[in-house]
C-alpha cells in the first residue's frame, strides 16, 4: 500500500468475508499492531458467532495419542468388535477400543495414531455400532 501511495491510517472500513488466514492475516502489521488503526472491521454475524462464541467451539485443543488402541485404525474403528492376533485378550481389547473411542467422541478430541495413514491426525465420530475416523486437513505450515 505504501508503494502505491496509500496511507493505512486513511482506511476507515475493512470488510472480512470469512476468517480464513488469506483473508485476515493483513489485519495486523509486522509489529503485531493493527494495520488499519482507524478502520471499522466488518464481519458477517454468522462468521463472528462461529469463531467467537464459546458455545460454538468444537474440541478442547487437546490431542489424544492413541498408540496401539487399534493396529489398523480405519478397520478397527469402524469395526471395534473385530479381533486380531495381537489382541491378547480379545474381549478386553474390544472393551478398551470402545471406551477409548467413546471418550474421544464425547470430548471431541483430536486423535493421533502411530498406525494412522498420512496425515496421522484426525477426529472420531460415532457411526452405527462403530466409529469413523475423519482425517485432519493437512497443513504444511508449522
Amino acid at each position: 500500500m505504501a508503494a502505491a501511495g496509500f496511507d493505512p491510517k486513511n482506511v476507515d472500513m475493512v470488510v472480512i468475508s470469512h476468517f480464513h488466514g488469506d483473508h485476515i492475516n493483513g489485519l495486523l502489521n509486522a509489529e503485531g499492531t493493527l494495520a488499519f488503526a482507524n478502520a471499522e472491521v466488518l464481519v458477517p454475524s454468522v462468521e463472528w458467532k462461529y469463531f467467537m462464541d464459546d458455545g460454538e467451539i468444537s474440541g478442547s485443543g487437546k490431542v489424544f495419542i492413541q498408540s496401539d488402541v487399534t493396529n489398523v485404525p480405519y478397520l478397527f474403528a469402524a469395526n471395534p468388535g473385530w479381533h486380531a492376533f495381537f489382541d491378547q485378550d480379545p474381549a478386553m481389547a474390544e472393551k478398551a477400543r470402545r471406551k477409548t473411542y467413546d471418550m474421544m467422541v464425547a470430548e471431541k478430541l483430536q486423535v493421533q495414531g502411530f498406525h494412522y495413514p498420512f496425515p496421522g491426525l484426525g477426529n472420531v465420530e460415532k457411526d452405527g455400532n462403530g466409529y469413523r475416523v475423519i482425517p485432519a486437513p493437512w497443513n504444511p505450515v508449522i
